[in-house]
């Protein structure tokens, strides 16, 4: 083992505390409870339908119980939706979202995830930009699945649509208020009506902290809290018979703790410097800066016009947000293996599409899209130099621009009353730009972030210099752009069997185009990796009963992948590469039962089971293979939980003028792993983890146990 591969084994586990921290912020909930009609309105198919109409597996969350559950953000509705997942490793700068286990593990900025994130239909490309509090929404779909047609960007896996609450023509207002342990203070609310003769106007606005429930032995304080704002405003104008403009503007910052616990891998559960963690879990010992800060604002403008029959929607938005994140890599008192990493992304769609009437028998949808989009990354990594770990740093600052051009169709045809016919495709056109620079430089011991004394430049396209770790052999030049192109689509057929029974099945191809490794911990690093490529083949069914008090419903779904995308740990750092093909089987079953008056019962299960078919060269961190590529051909997906149950009750009784309600709500989820490796025992590992005891506690360590989660409410 040379002094590199000796001082990367030495910060495995830091490397794994900076890819899978430990949070404290989750709790848990039950799915969404149909109205007491059975009547959920959904825009999944961009047009107005009941949900119980929509041949797609779509699950909904209310307005209603996102605030009375206090689901904070997107990362609380995960714990709402069968075969969702949703974590994340920087706090508010990235939320990760995994549909039907597909989603991704890459944290930088420029990453584009295969779960598409909107609001009221527009797409919000920067996870920072996704890290928006939830509040004053009347509700939240979760669509499952390609959605390549309709909703186009990168939705291999599916889509996550949050719609706010809109304009009204009478004055109606929300507030409410709480407060809670560790100092934590919510405030949030909305107000709207009409301002003038066909202007109406709403405002809404959301306040939150919290001390947190860390202690930090190091500093003596508090840690893991958070204060976060967020402002949203709009305007509708009718502006003649048939035609209306909705503007909406919103703004808001995030400032949230990322406390990292110690994970020590070495005997005794010390780490290299020797340090083991206490037993307290709410105890820890950072001595680097531990705070994530993510800045929101758009604009985005909504025109519909009644052309006499068919319908124009044009939808204009621009998205920026920022984001800083620090990070104790180290998670003990004694070194300085810190990082300092974040980016800025601006982003412009435009959306306009012309749709024939609801009801017509033959129906369509044609339109265009495009996207404009420059996302900054940048990082300072103390200490972490390729050629001479522990004494100088590495920082890199890169840019990546995307053009994205498209164009799209759907049409349907009712053969009869109760069997129709769905087609969908869209091609796409995307191309990406990169340029950048990266540098070794002399750490200073007072500030490890402080890159300003350069001693080696690794990579700087403006200049063709493409150098390697060694800082003497030349890389081949990685492209300044690339482009892709693309047909995806989707046929269904649906068949209402009664007015309470609707059978579908739907093939659909999603298409992600590829990126830049953005992540340069090592001038290695840089890479360009290509598009991935699913196909879904799905059938469910959705009922109701009994007078619709019992809604029940059941997707059953087949996925195979090609060339997908797989963010794999390694020595410092990540690096996006293709899988050459995986595959996924699975199914959900949701209930919702209304049994006597003012009971609402609710359930979800969902299960899959994932696989790699094929993937013979992935890369690992040192210790895990020495160094060499790992076959990790039939291993399953990382963070794709086998099992998913949400189980949820609510009793409200009418007490004098108000209503008192108990509810209660549990969430259940079965092992996953957090990286493709950590169960492989095919490989050769390095001496210092090659005995079963220390194996397993890899094992371990880099995987969630099975868990319940669930709490209890008098209000």
């Amino acid at each position: 083992m040379n002094k590199h591969q000796g001082a990367a084994a030495a910060v495995l586990s830091w490397a794994l505390v900076a890819g899978a921290p430990v949070h404290a912020a989750d709790a848990p909930a039950a799915a969404e409870a149909p109205a007491s009609d059975g009547d959920i309105v959904v825009t999944a198919t961009k047009r107005s339908a009941n949900v119980q109409d929509v041949p797609l597996s779509i699950s909904v969350v209310g307005g209603a119980a996102i605030a009375e559950r206090q689901l904070r953000d997107g990362l609380a509705v995960a714990r709402e939706v069968p075969n969702l997942q949703a974590e994340s490793a920087m706090g508010a700068a990235m939320p990760r979202y995994r549909l039907r286990g597909i989603g991704t593990d890459d944290f930088t900025p420029t990453t584009a995830s295969p779960v598409g994130i909107y609001e009221d239909e527009v797409y919000l490309s920067a996870g920072s930009a996704q890290s928006e509090p939830l509040y004053d929404l009347e509700r939240v779909e979760v669509l499952r699945g390609p959605q390549g047609s309709l909703w186009g960007k990168n939705t291999t896996a599916g889509a996550i649509h949050f719609v706010t609450t809109k304009p009204s023509e009478t004055l109606k207002g929300q507030f409410q208020a709480s407060y809670g342990s560790d100092d934590t203070r919510d405030l949030e609310g909305g107000v709207g009506g009409p301002i003038a003769d066909g202007i109406t106007a709403r405002i809404a606005g959301v306040y939150r902290h919290r001390d947190g429930q860390f202690h930090n032995d190091y500093t003596g304080r508090k840690a893991g809290g958070y204060d976060i704002w967020d402002l949203r405003g709009q305007i509708n104008w009718d502006i003649a018979p048939g035609a209306s403009l909705l503007v909406k503007g919103h703004g808001g910052r995030t400032e949230q703790g990322q406390p990292l616990q110690h994970v020590g891998l070495l005997a005794g559960g010390t780490d290299s410097d020797g340090y083991a963690e206490r037993s307290d879990p709410n105890a820890l010992s950072n001595n680097g800066p531990d705070r994530t800060y993510a800045h929101r604002a758009g604009v985005d403008a909504r025109l519909k016009i009644d052309l006499g029959g068919p319908t124009l929607t044009n939808i204009t938005g621009y998205e920026r947000s920022d984001s800083l994140v620090y990070s104790d890599d180290d998670a003990n008192p004694v070194s300085s293996y810190h990082e300092r990493y974040g980016g800025k992304s601006r982003t412009f769609t435009n959306e306009l599409r012309i749709a024939s009437p609801d009801a017509n028998r033959f129906g369509w949808i044609v339109g265009a899209y495009y996207l404009h989009d420059r996302t900054t990354s940048f990082g300072q990594l103390g200490l972490y130099s390729p050629l001479n770990f522990g004494v100088n740093g590495i920082a890199y600052d890169v840019a990546v621009k995307t053009d994205n051009v498209a164009g799209f169709a759907s049409v349907s045809y009712k053969i009869t009353p109760r069997l129709k016919l769905t087609a969908g495709g869209r091609y796409t056109w995307e191309r990406k730009a990169f340029s950048g620079v990266a540098w070794d430089y002399v750490t200073n011991p007072a500030n490890v972030f402080d890159a300003s004394n350069p001693d080696f430049t690794y990579i700087d396209t403006s200049k063709g210099i493409y150098i390697g770790s060694d800082q003497t052999t030349p890389l081949a030049p990685t492209p300044s752009h690339k482009a892709w192109k693309k047909p995806t689509w989707d046929v269904s057929a649906d068949w209402k069997a009664t007015d309470d029974i609707l059978i579908f099945g739907r093939i659909a191809r999603g298409f992600r185009s590829g990126n830049y490794n953005t992540y340069i911990a090592a001038p290695e690093n840089l890479s360009v990796y290509n598009p991935e490529t699913l196909t879904s083949y799905e059938a469910g069914i959705k009922t109701n009963w009994l007078d619709r008090k019992l809604t029940l419903n059941a997707t059953a779904f087949h996925y195979d992948f090609s060339n997908m995308q797989v963010t794999v740990l390694q020595n410092v750092g990540t690096v996006t590469q293709n899988a050459a093909s995986a595959r996924v089987n699975g199914f959900e079953i949701e209930a919702a039962a209304r049994p006597v008056r003012g009971l609402t019962l609710n359930a979800g299960y969902g299960f899959q089971a994932s696989k790699y078919t094929d993937f013979p060269n992935a890369s690992v961190p040192f210790p895990v293979n020495q160094g060499a590529p790992l076959d990790l051909t039939g291993q399953s997906l990382e963070r794709a939980p086998r099992n998913t149950l949400n189980l949820s009750g609510r009793y409200e009784v009418a007490l004098g003028s108000g209503t008192l309600v108990l509810s209660t709500d549990w969430r259940y989820s079965s092992r996953y792993r957090f990286h493709i490796w950590s169960d492989a025992t095919n490989n050769n590992p390095a001496p210092f983890l090659d005995n079963p005891a220390t194996l397993a506690l890899v094992r371990n360590t880099f995987s969630q146990s099975a868990y319940w989660l669930g709490d209890a409410r008098v209000a």
